[in-house]
């Protein structure tokens, strides 16, 4: 029970990570394509700043991999952190 509850917490952390990280790019995204805060050189780029589409089927998959990912990545340290006892943890020798 101790690797479920270990794997769980660190789950419980990526989703918070993933549904912030979703927010903040929700939010910067709206602000490039209503206020263009982001130029360009028109000159170079022959576009007065960066064009940004938002497409909520792109924020859904990348969720669900970073998700899959983060899930993966904890398997192996959570087993490993179930199976060592802590008084062998903190000592030196």
């Amino acid at each position: 029970t101790d690797y479920s509850n270990i794997c769980i917490t660190r789950l419980i952390f990526a989703a918070i990570g993933i549904v912030l990280g979703n927010i903040i790019a929700f939010i910067l995204s709206w602000l490039q394509s209503t206020y263009k805060i982001i130029p360009l050189p028109e000159q170079i780029y022959f576009l007065s700043s960066v064009p940004i589409s938002i497409n909520f089927k792109v924020y859904i998959v990348v969720s669900l991999l970073a998700f899959l990912l983060c899930f993966l990545a904890s398997l192996i340290p959570s087993y490993i952190a179930s199976k060592t006892r802590p008084i062998a943890a903190i000592k030196f020798n």
